[in-house]
């Protein structure tokens, strides 16, 4: 179904100021107030079945190794989506074991996502931190040893995350 959304403004005076389900409606507003503009939008509602889908949590961590100041800082961030904006779990970007590297200017980074299962509590992240950060100070080690072989940004990647 679409809608005619009214809007006016622009940047940060942008606004919606009314809403038409029928389209002569809406230009005739627009004649009557002339700074105003129509949008027209499909609404969502022949999309969503109540009941059918599900929230998931997935969680993102962030480890730097920074070489020249000798220290390291890990982060995790839990994260939300739903079953909706992706159909199938297996279409979520994030859902396969995510693993990136990058290097700059003498910090080591590995980024990761993992899929956290249904019954996770948050007063499990410091577990879980600790569990990350064996595994991130496992991977610093590969591409510590690999940068002193001479390999480079991208064959270490490709080693990896094979």
């Amino acid at each position: 179904m679409k809608i005619y959304m009214i809007t006016s403004g622009e940047y940060s005076d942008y606004g919606i100021d009314r809403l038409f389900l029928e389209e002569d409606k809406a230009y005739e507003w627009v004649r009557l107030h002339e700074e105003c503009e129509i949008e027209e939008r499909e609404t969502s509602d022949e999309v969503v079945e109540i009941g059918k889908y599900k929230i998931y949590q997935y969680l993102s961590i962030s480890y730097t190794d920074n070489n020249f100041l000798h220290k390291e800082n890990i982060s995790l961030d839990i994260n939300k989506n739903n079953t909706l904006d992706y159909n199938d779990l297996k279409d979520f970007p994030y859902f396969s074991n995510y693993y990136s590297y990058s290097s700059y200017r003498g910090s080591n980074n590995i980024n990761l996502r993992r899929l956290l299962p249904e019954n996770f509590k948050e007063t499990d992240l410091p577990i879980l931190e600790e569990k990350y950060l064996k595994v991130c100070r496992d991977y610093m080690a590969k591409v510590k040893s690999y940068i002193s072989e001479g390999f480079n940004e991208k064959q270490i990647k490709e080693m990896l995350f094979i």
